[in-house]
């Protein structure tokens, strides 16, 4: 996973955007006894190196999308109470287009060494869009309109 966060590193600074620093040991720590989660490897990881971008929640990329710092994100039932995603207790934003046009949302698997899907959700729906962060970090990067914009999100 490191090669692909340098990538998404140097993917942000080329599109207008600076990435974060990384959140603390601690701050994850205190996220998933807050919520009652563990992280699966690549989040905890991706939270540790990057953590969303420089600036916080409103941070956006040449795209206008958002990636969430940890203290930024939120339960998707806080962000999307109307989405009606089955097991919004373990689904949290971690990413926006256009603040708050729609969402990405992580849906947190019960085995934290299972990869966690993203969904697309927006204010009253909701359709998956990766099987895993990895996937949905590559997409993104590879400009797949589905993950940008939502075109074609099945």
């Amino acid at each position: 996973m490191d090669a692909v966060l340098m990538r998404l590193a140097n993917h942000w600074r080329t599109h207008g955007a600076s990435p974060g620093s990384g959140a603390p040991e601690a701050e994850i720590a205190a996220f998933e006894v807050r919520h009652g989660v563990q992280l699966p490897p690549e989040l905890r990881e991706y939270f540790a190196t990057l953590n969303g971008l420089a600036h916080g929640r409103d941070d956006m990329d040449d795209e206008t999308i958002g990636f969430w710092r940890l203290a930024d994100v939120a339960p998707v039932a806080e962000e999307a109470p109307d989405a009606g995603v089955p097991g919004a207790d373990r689904c949290f934003v971690i990413a926006d287009y256009l603040i708050g046009s729609h969402f990405y949302v992580v849906r947190l698997p019960d085995d934290p060494a299972a990869p966690a899907e993203i969904l697309w959700v927006w204010r009253d729906g909701f359709r998956r869009l990766a099987a895993s962060f990895g996937e949905f970090v590559d997409r993104y990067m590879a400009g797949d309109e589905a993950v940008l914009y939502g075109f074609g999100v099945a």
